[in-house]
């Protein structure tokens, strides 16, 4: 693995790439969920990166500006910047490796900006890992996992007494990027063009059907697969990524 920065100088971004153990002619770009997730799911996303490049894919993993290592401050991001980064990141795996092809995972908040990003070059798979369909039902789980963490401490921190407005599950966001979580709405905003898209889910809810047959119907070629511990494990505090997952995960990319 090779951890560097790319990116312009204004606004430079932190990447981890795996070389593949063989061509590595096909690369895979890790998105990341948003920063509320991200710490539970990096060494998750570590195991996933590993494996693939294994198989023989070229994987870039990296952080969104504003969150991690990158440039940028939690406050001033925004769901079009990292779609900017997105772009950055498979144009970046392109130059690094062998890639001729490249496709994405992304997991959570990951998969929606994934989803939703107008790619300026051909994407040949996307796979949605519990993509969020409707920001409103995030910020509601993270509204109740912030009190099951912060509610029965005797001295709970002062921002979480006081509810401010600016936070997040302990980091800070914008009214602005607050307002787009909540408008998000992937059925109606998602504008894939990837050859492939599939649908990764513990649990099959009524929302990601209804993404699934609003793709459909703009043409896209998409499908939904109900994976047991995809996403089972993914605790307030930590993230098991069982063997079986990263199987069926690699397993979307086999054909290309």
């Amino acid at each position: 693995m090779e951890a560097y920065f790319f990116g312009g100088n204004a606004r430079q971004l932190f990447g981890a790439f795996h070389e593949a153990s063989g061509s590595g002619e096909h690369g895979v770009v890790l998105a990341y969920p948003g920063p509320q997730e991200y710490m539970q799911s990096h060494y998750a996303f570590r195991l996933l990166a590993a494996q693939l490049a294994r198989e023989g894919r070229s994987v870039l993993r990296f952080d969104w500006s504003g969150t991690g290592d990158s440039a940028g401050d939690g406050d001033s991001v925004s769901f079009q910047q990292w779609r900017n980064d997105l772009q950055l990141a498979v144009q970046e795996l392109k130059d690094v490796s062998n890639a001729r092809t490249v496709s994405i995972i992304g997991f959570r908040l990951g998969a929606s900006i994934a989803a939703s990003t107008p790619f300026k070059q051909p994407i040949e798979a996307l796979v949605l890992w519990n993509p969020v369909v409707r920001g409103q039902n995030y910020l509601e789980e993270l509204g109740a996992r912030a009190r099951r963490r912060f509610g029965d401490l005797l001295e709970p921190p002062p921002w979480w007494r006081q509810g401010h407005a600016h936070e997040l599950l302990g980091h800070a966001i914008s009214s602005a990027h607050l307002a787009e979580i909540e408008a998000l709405d992937l059925a109606r905003q998602a504008v894939s063009s990837a050859g492939r898209l599939s649908v990764i889910t513990h649990k099959m809810t009524s929302q990601q059907q209804g993404l699934l047959t609003a793709l459909k119907e703009r043409g896209v070629k998409a499908e939904l697969e109900e994976v047991e511990d995809a996403g089972a494990h993914f605790h307030d505090d930590s993230m098991l990524l069982p063997g079986a997952t990263v199987a069926r995960l690699a397993g979307r990319l086999k054909a290309v």
